[in-house]
């Protein structure tokens, strides 16, 4: 994993902007990054222009306002003192433009908040959040709440594919610069999700092709792969259906962050570029932090 030398910040100027920011700032205090705080100011769709009586809205007026806003944001807010941050603003769309703008500027990380806009509110991720998600080529962080000043826990899910390994790495940075505890979780389906027949048998119990403890060679070759040294860490494996066991284990763990990764072969690893995503980003209470597994390049 690489280091973290600038930190895009996903600006939307809705009532969680300030929860983003002291995120964002707590992340560059522990790294010494910068802050690009970004902001893609979206014209409105035609009908609006329609309802709008044929006026054309004054887009150019509009990025020079939010510009001016930014600017203001970065030389005033407390949050921010003492950190280099720059403001940016682009026309465009915001889940496109947002990721490919922080690639422009080479960000190691985005950072973005879930829209308060979707059917969940403040603890949903949203559309603009989720498809950010999904596009970014660098780890995106989703503060679904403000991160902690000093976390403890940092959970991490694996499927044990090789795919999965960056997110697990990224997590263990983290646990170690922030000395928490570094947790890793496997989730163990039952047979009758994994091969797609009921296997619920007498009973009604759920049926396992192995257990917990015939994992630990796995455990072995992925933890043999990290560096842990200094990292307070365990390993767990949990039985149940995959999205529900990672929300109730990272919940009953106090987790301060929860780090996924992308294009592995199992539903966890499948969670950002299927339905899945959905569902473990939204059903977060804690930040996710989601690492495509390209991130290990």
């Amino acid at each position: 994993m690489r280091d973290t030398g600038r930190i895009g910040v996903g600006i939307d100027f809705r009532d969680k902007t300030e929860v983003v920011l002291h995120s964002a700032a707590r992340l560059a205090r522990a790294t010494g990054a910068a802050i690009d705080l970004i902001h893609v100011l979206q014209p409105p769709p035609a009908y609006d222009r329609v309802l709008n009586l044929g006026k054309a809205p004054d887009v150019d007026h509009a990025a020079s306002e939010a510009r001016t806003s930014l600017e203001r944001m970065v030389a005033t807010n407390v949050a921010l003192t003492g950190i280099a941050a720059r403001a940016h603003v682009y026309v465009g769309v915001p889940h496109v433009d947002l990721p490919e703008r922080a690639a422009e500027l080479h960000a190691d990380l985005l950072l973005v908040g879930p829209s308060t806009r979707h059917r969940s509110g403040w603890f949903g991720v949203g559309r603009t959040a989720g498809r950010v998600a999904r596009r970014a080529l660098c780890p995106v962080l989703i503060a679904k709440r403000e991160l902690a000043e000093q976390p403890r826990c940092v959970v991490a899910t694996t499927d044990f594919s090789e795919a999965s390994q960056p997110a697990m790495a990224a997590a263990a940075v983290w646990a170690k610069r922030w000395n928490a505890e570094l947790v890793l979780v496997h989730v163990l389906e039952p047979i009758f999700h994994l091969q797609g027949w009921s296997a619920k048998i007498a009973g009604e119990k759920d049926v396992y092709a192995v257990e917990p403890t015939d994992l630990e060679p796995e455990w072995k070759s992925i933890i043999d792969g990290l560096a842990l040294s200094g990292v307070c860490h365990r390993h767990e494996v949990v039985k149940g259906e995959t999205v529900e066991a990672i929300l109730e284990f990272a919940e009953s763990a106090a987790a301060d962050l929860l780090v996924v990764g992308t294009h592995g072969r199992s539903a966890v690893a499948h969670a950002v570029i299927g339905s899945s995503a959905e569902a473990i980003l939204d059903g977060a209470a804690c930040p996710v932090l989601v690492v495509p597994s390209a991130a290990g390049a």
